[in-house]
């Protein structure tokens, strides 16, 4: 918000003091840098002081946390669903990913950020396919393509061999779904 002073609210014709009339609004589209955290979860352990003391067994509780969305590594929700929608929506290879962390002063590789693909992949989106596929196999009708493309180095198959996407999408008058299979 910008003011005047109260020593220049004075009116230049005839030296009154001046209100406020009204206000002018003016717009603009800000970028506010992403930033990286490092989120610790702490959960506290307890014991008795009285059976640590007296008895022969000592009982130890732990308070209840949140569960890790990957077991073992430092991946949180919204890192992997920030890593997962750069590469796959916005097109954005890991070794870029890689570059951006850096440049926002966080050290992740791309191997770190691939293996997170392939659990993620794993996890949830292959469950939300599979429901997809159940959708499909329900409708009367299906519209689908089939393309046929050279994979340079695939396990068990030389290079010259084909390989097939084929690409299945409901019709109207139902929830769309859209499912590539390779």
């Amino acid at each position: 918000m910008y003011s005047l002073n109260e020593d220049e609210q004075v009116c230049p014709c005839c030296g009154g003091s001046l209100h406020e009339m009204s206000a002018e609004t003016r717009s603009e589209i800000a970028i506010v840098p992403p930033q990286v955290k490092v989120i610790q979860h702490v959960r506290q352990v307890y014991a008795c002081r009285h059976c640590e003391r007296h008895e022969m067994q000592t009982p130890i509780l732990t308070a209840p946390m949140p569960k890790p969305v990957y077991p073992g590594s430092l991946a949180s929700p919204s890192i992997l669903a920030h890593v997962m929608c750069q590469k796959y929506v916005d097109s954005l290879p890991l070794y870029r990913q890689e570059q951006q962390f850096a440049r926002l002063g966080y050290t992740l590789s791309r191997q770190t950020m691939a293996n997170w693909m392939i659990y993620g992949a794993e996890q949830w989106l292959m469950p939300v396919v599979a429901a997809m596929k159940a959708h499909l196999l329900k409708q009367s009708a299906l519209h689908a393509d089939e393309t046929t493309l050279q994979v340079l180095r695939e396990p068990g198959k030389s290079a010259e061999s084909t390989s097939y996407l084929w690409l299945y999408r409901t019709g109207r008058g139902t929830d769309p779904a859209v499912v590539y299979d390779y």
